[in-house]
């Protein structure tokens, strides 16, 4: 399989996504400002769908996700694409393999009860779980529109 040619290259390899998170903690509203840079990472072999192109994904603030909540037992964190091929590819314009969706989790969103890991062992908390159980709502979810894209 590795031995098929690769898909045709993005003319665009690089974009910076700026976007806004609203959410309530306690009563108290929070606004979380950041972009998502999403780079072209070369090819991936898939044994289902033959060779893709990859993507990558990072906050130009350096964090790794948005922490909602956070106590001993628990963090409830959102993550706008991070470690998501999918997600980067549709704002990136590389529908071809990947189907568009730029809302994430919105309105709900991670939770965890290993703080190191990245994404690991991260599972969906509802909102409506959040809200009732934590004090947590996602109010408002403004990312930035995925760009053209040319494969050549």
């Amino acid at each position: 399989m590795s031995l098929l040619p690769n898909p045709p290259k993005p003319e665009i390899t690089y974009g910076e996504f700026p976007f806004r998170l609203t959410y309530e903690l306690n009563d108290e509203v929070k606004i979380v400002d950041d972009t998502l840079i999403c780079k072209f990472d070369g090819f991936s072999v898939n044994e289902g769908s033959g060779k893709r192109r990859k993507w990558k994904t990072y906050l130009k603030s350096g964090n790794t996700r948005i922490t909602l909540f956070k106590n001993e037992e628990i963090e409830i964190f959102f993550t706008p694409g991070l470690n998501d091929d999918t997600l980067a590819a549709t704002y990136m314009g590389d529908t071809e393999f990947y189907q568009p969706n730029i809302n994430s989790t919105f309105p709900n969103a991670y939770y965890t009860k290993n703080f190191d890991d990245k994404r690991e062992n991260a599972y969906i908390i509802s909102g409506i779980d959040m809200w009732h159980e934590y004090g947590v709502r996602l109010i408002k979810w403004e990312p930035s529109a995925p760009i053209q894209n040319i494969f050549k």
